[in-house]
């Protein structure tokens, strides 16, 4: 079981990256009258489904246009894992199922560069984005000796490229092919990663 001392610390972490979320919001409507468009929202996801593993994610964000083509962005990420592995013991004819479920929450900083920013054609809408995710997992994991609680931090660091069609002047659909570049412990990513958003 987890401590009180490890809830309250779990509680003022997702206190800190709402509040920071929050914060970036108002800036993002206080810098609203400066261009064209400052800002853009998003709310994207992923799901990722296997024979051994699952994981579905859910991350919104905000991004501000700081420089010509470029946006930096915040979001908060929340992300369920679970696997299982066979294991074999001396006697293959013996195994073992261990099961592994954990849930995620924390947060990604990310750049997104527009290259071919008022191009013609589909390209005026395909992008680069790089980003950094911290993620804090609380978990359970089962085998034949019993059931164990656990906590984990892990860290990651994307690339990939994009496409953004826009529905109106308001509202987009994207899409996004991310690739890890780091082996990270309890990563609950494989390559590639594909993310699906609706921007506003």
């Amino acid at each position: 079981m987890h401590s009180f001392a490890e809830n309250i610390l779990f509680m003022n972490r997702l206190l800190k990256a709402i509040a920071a979320f929050i914060a970036l919001c108002i800036s993002g409507l206080l810098l609203s009258a400066q261009s064209k468009k400052p800002i853009f929202y998003s709310i994207s996801g992923s799901v990722d489904f296997g024979r051994f593993q699952n994981r579905i994610e859910l991350t919104p964000s905000i991004a501000i246009r700081a420089l010509p083509k470029t946006y930096f962005g915040l979001g908060i990420s929340a992300s369920y894992y679970s696997s299982e592995n066979t294991v074999y013991k001396a006697n293959i004819t013996q195994q073992s199922i261990i099961d592994d479920d954990i849930w995620y929450l924390g947060g990604e900083l990310f750049a997104r560069y527009l290259p071919f920013e008022n191009k013609d054609g589909i390209v005026n809408n395909c992008f680069l984005q790089t980003s950094f995710e911290t993620l804090y997992g609380r978990g359970k994991y089962k085998d034949e000796s019993g059931q164990y609680q656990y906590k984990t931090n892990t860290y990651t660091l994307f690339t990939g490229i994009g496409y953004k069609q826009p529905i109106n002047d308001k509202h987009a659909i994207g899409l996004l092919l991310n690739f890890k570049l780091n082996n990270a412990k309890d990563s609950p990513y494989r390559n590639p990663i594909i993310r699906v958003s609706f921007e506003f």
